[in-house]
């Protein structure tokens, strides 16, 4: 069988930056500033470990950063929605890349660019990505809108409950009533199969344009607002549900969140707060 990882690297200039006043654990510049400074200063040494890897899974590995490939699934989404955040493109973009590769090949492994994988052991012969959709999930607490609505407690519109919370509203508006898990896109597994029965961009702009209205429904208190956005893990479990879509998670001995310190390595580490140093030494 024919196997590809893939990943995408696209530059967010600091006049794009959708977070600038609010920094990682102890650190003085804001989220934004510091995922593009880290990008820049290990960007090969994040492309030469899934190139390894790829080797490992007897896969091709493809890096997607040629920016006019970006700007021509970019220009329809701002056609959509102009004041879509670069960043929250880009995590569209990562399922738009999706469509195209099942088309050639049989499995296929995404990882965001600040996954590096710890292990020798391949993705494609312990994940049947043939039959399942494979995908990480963020640890969940039990803060539900309820909650949000009684407490007045504020969550940042990134944080796995917000995203959770906002597809959970989504399903509601058609029609569903369930809670979901909180799902992280930043690894994911999955065929020409899976990834059709996900049919993730059905009706995007009508999705789009729902995810709006929740923002705007000033039925929510300001700090339910402030937690929804237009975000691809939220769009992610809405299709989940909606599709019926057969999924496999990823256990702790295959993905785990490094933030500011070292901790346990599973096969695949994400270390969401850039701080490579604590792999590369």
């Amino acid at each position: 069988m024919a196997n590809v990882i893939y990943s995408i690297y696209v530059n967010i200039d600091q006049k794009d930056h959708d977070i600038t006043h609010e920094g990682y654990p102890g650190d003085s510049l804001s989220k934004s500033e510091r995922t593009r400074q880290a990008f820049k200063k290990y960007y090969q040494k994040l492309i030469d470990c899934k190139v390894e890897y790829a080797k490992v899974c007897n896969a091709e590995f493809i890096l997607y950063e040629n920016i006019e490939h970006y700007l021509e699934f970019s220009e329809g989404c701002k056609s959509i929605l102009p004041s879509m955040s670069k960043y929250n493109i880009i995590n569209f973009y990562k399922f738009y890349i999706a469509d195209q590769l099942v088309e050639k090949y049989d499995n296929v492994l995404f990882l965001d660019f600040d996954v590096i994988p710890h292990t020798e052991e391949s993705f494609f012969d312990v994940w049947d990505c043939q039959n399942n959709f494979v995908i990480a999930t963020s640890p969940r607490s039990e803060i539900s809108l309820d909650y949000l609505i009684r407490s007045g407690l504020e969550i940042h519109f990134r944080s796995p409950d917000a995203k959770r919370i906002n597809s959970v509203l989504l399903l509601n508006e058609h029609g569903y009533s369930t809670d979901i898990e909180a799902y992280n896109t930043g690894i994911m597994g999955f065929s020409l199969k899976t990834n059709s029965q996900l049919n993730y961009f059905k009706d995007f702009s009508d999705i789009i344009k729902d995810m709006t209205n929740l923002k705007n429904d000033t039925s929510f208190p300001e700090n339910v607002r402030g937690a929804l956005g237009w975000d691809n893990e939220t769009l992610f479990g809405f299709r989940s549900i909606q599709n019926d879509l057969p999924i496999q998670e990823l256990d702790d001995r295959w993905h785990c969140i490094i933030e500011h310190k070292p901790r346990f390595k599973a096969r695949l580490g994400h270390y969401i707060h850039k701080k490579f140093e604590l792999y590369w030494k």
